[in-house]
């Protein structure tokens, strides 16, 4: 979380930045991630700038990564791979994929509800989440989503406010940028800084600050439930946004809302690795 985030801070900028000198598809052209089939071959080649930096991490990681403490469940990597529940992934990547590209086609095409892509994708979204649900109760031998997590109420109750807090923190991010560019008037530049540096620190520092505190055997029951108010008392003043309000005034309530989701998440993974583990419920205790 901390490495992302501070890479959150520097992307941002640099978008706006690509985007106020060079146009908007630069940025996505330095990603190589343009879907469109006519830019097939020009993908193919840029994709390998990324090619140094794939590199770099693959020695950072196998250079100084510290042996892990727990012992290896497998004996080969052979019965490693074959432990996984492949069956479980594909149906739950092919429920989420369809799920978006019904959206998508709703939303940035501006096909109707009732078009037969857009209902249908919802349509086979849906049947193919229910399979997958099914799948992993009844058929999984190592389920990648373990159903019995879901059966307490505690662990329900985490994996949701998870759940709605994400769905807000997104939809906050993603309306910021339009309300700097439309709203107030300002260039891409400067409505990724707001969003890069608030997002960018709150989602390093929240990190950095929850580790140090689980670490030193912190409980983090009463920590996560007080992460939950910056992010909803920051939507609040967000509603009251004016376009002749200071800078200061929109980095001083986005930054609470990044800080506190940052902390709840790793609160809620903490939580939730905890009980996943732990089949006595030692989440209880904490």
């Amino acid at each position: 979380m901390t490495i992302f985030g501070s890479g959150s801070v520097v992307g941002g900028p640099l978008a706006g930045w690509l985007t106020d000198r060079y146009g908007w598809p630069l940025s996505f052209w330095v990603q190589a991630r343009d879907s469109s089939h006519k830019y097939f071959f020009a993908r193919l080649i840029l994709g390998w700038h990324q090619l140094p930096v794939v590199v770099f991490c693959f020695i950072i990681v196998t250079l100084f990564l510290p042996p892990s403490i727990i012992p290896p469940t497998h004996q080969s990597l052979a019965s490693g791979l074959a432990s996984l529940d492949w069956l479980g992934s594909l149906l739950l990547l092919g429920s989420v994929t369809i799920l978006i590209l019904g959206f998508s086609f709703h939303t940035s095409y501006l096909e109707p509800w009732s078009a037969p892509i857009v209902w249908g994708m919802l349509l086979a979204a849906g049947l193919s989440m229910i399979t997958f649900v099914l799948f992993e109760i009844k058929v999984a031998a190592r389920p990648i989503v373990p159903m019995s997590i879901l059966k307490s109420q505690h662990r329900g109750a985490v994996m949701a406010s998870g759940f709605f807090l994400s769905i807000g923190n997104q939809a906050f991010s993603y309306q910021m940028p339009a309300y700097f560019s439309v709203i107030v008037n300002t260039s891409t530049a400067q409505s990724g800084l707001i969003l890069s540096v608030c997002g960018g620190v709150g989602l390093a520092m929240g990190s950095m600050l929850v580790g140090q505190h689980i670490r030193r055997g912190g409980a983090y029951r009463v920590l996560g439930v007080l992460s939950v108010a910056p992010a909803v008392v920051a939507s609040l003043v967000a509603a009251a946004w004016k376009p002749d309000w200071p800078w200061w005034a929109y980095y001083a309530t986005y930054f609470p809302a990044s800080l506190g989701y940052s902390v709840f998440l790793c609160c809620q993974l903490s939580a939730s690795t905890l009980c996943i583990s732990d089949p006595t419920d030692r989440l209880q205790s904490r």
